[in-house]
């Protein structure tokens, strides 16, 4: 009795261990995977200066790390948040609130935020005002994603699209869950875009997608994998010659409204 007491010491010790943090007031937490925490703290409370704690910050990251983000604007500028360090870690990203917490960024490629396997990116807000072709906010190009979670995310982007996942060879599964998607761009604009092997799966709740591109853009374009999209507004401005939604082998249900849909 007194060992399964002592057991259930240390287990409470651990949570609140686990527990005992609060968002900085201006910067990035991380909380390690032994519960050690190191604090990234801005110098001045500025965009450029959030955006640096957060850049030195991820340079440092190590498995099982999990970020959390103080309210504000993190300008990285060119630079990008790999949250799996080239498939080698899985971290998490957690800001203040989508419209509270909002990164900046001017990366003139694929994905400035980098999905991996066991990837959590929760209530954060993206603004991607460079234009330059398929800049996207988040994404994954090679390498498997698994078990993935993006919820309560808002993208805001003249790019190319707010989520671009392009790894046909690779397996892809996870949940997005309140995604506010509004994706402009010159043409071939896809606001959301999937591929993945085969066997790859994502399930889509809640959210709201939307191209504002012009010729020949998609809101939606799914190839080879499996997407199923659950009560959620998908739109493509400016027709003729753009799709809601662009399929190859795929599932769509219980989708809330479709507007101008192709189905290829």
């Amino acid at each position: 009795m007194n060992k399964l007491i002592y057991v259930f010491i240390l287990l409470i010790l651990l949570i609140n261990t686990v527990l005992a943090f609060s968002f900085p007031a201006s910067g990035v937490l991380i909380v390690h995977s032994d519960c050690t925490q190191t604090l990234y703290t801005s110098d001045e409370d500025t965009n450029s200066s959030r955006g640096t704690a957060l850049v030195t910050a991820v340079a440092a990251v190590t498995d099982g790390d999990v970020f959390y983000l103080s309210k504000g604007g993190f300008n990285i500028g060119t630079s990008i948040i790999d949250l799996s360090k080239n498939d080698t870690i899985s971290s998490s990203l957690y800001g203040s609130g989508m419209d509270e917490t909002i990164i900046i960024g001017n990366y003139t490629a694929q994905n400035i935020l980098k999905l991996g396997n066991n990837v959590r990116i929760v209530d954060v807000g993206m603004n991607i005002p460079v234009t330059g072709f398929y800049s996207t906010a988040i994404g994954k190009t090679t390498g498997d994603a698994t078990n993935f979670l993006i919820q309560n995310v808002r993208v805001k982007t003249l790019a190319g699209g707010c989520l671009y996942i392009l790894a046909q060879d690779y397996l892809i599964t996870g949940n997005i869950i309140n995604f506010q998607c509004d994706s402009s761009f010159s043409q071939d604009d896809q606001a959301f875009y999937f591929t993945g092997n085969a066997s790859s799966d994502v399930n889509v709740f809640d959210s709201n997608i939307i191209s504002n591109g012009q010729i020949f853009s998609e809101a939606v374009r799914v190839e080879l994998m499996k997407v199923t999209i659950y009560d959620s507004y998908i739109e493509c401005n400016t027709p003729p010659g753009n799709w809601a939604v662009g399929v190859i082998t795929e599932i769509f249900s219980n989708t809330a409204t479709l507007k101008y849909i192709i189905l290829l």
